[in-house]
């Protein structure tokens, strides 16, 4: 009777010391593939382009206004059409929105009215 206690008793601590084992092996490999995850990568620099917008008086071909703003790689632009007295839009030498990828310059062109 007492050596089927001992056995079962010896059985058990087997089995709870063969569990932490496993189970601690187990953990150490969750917290590896969690630090692995949440490594901070160093932030990619990109290159800042400018872009430069004129407004030109299509029959003199001077500007009437520039704008100059700096945009970086991969960015959305959109150029603004302004406004002025006694002036209409007529075209423009460049997409007037599109995705930063050079040094830019835009033509605005327009007529008097």
């Amino acid at each position: 009777m007492n050596r089927k206690i001992l056995s079962i008793i010896l059985i058990i601590f087997i089995f709870i010391s063969t569990y932490n084992y496993v189970y601690a092996k187990y953990k150490k490999e969750q917290y590896i593939q969690i630090a692995e995850v949440n490594i901070e990568k160093t932030p990619i620099k990109r290159k800042k382009y400018i872009l430069k917008v004129y407004y030109m008086n299509e029959e003199t071909n001077k500007a009437m206004k520039i704008q100059i703003s700096g945009v970086y790689e991969g960015d959305k632009y959109e150029v603004e059409m302004l406004e002025f007295e006694g002036y209409t839009y007529s075209h423009s030498n460049e997409a007037l929105s599109g995705t930063m990828q050079k040094n830019l310059n835009v033509f605005l062109y327009y007529k008097k009215t």
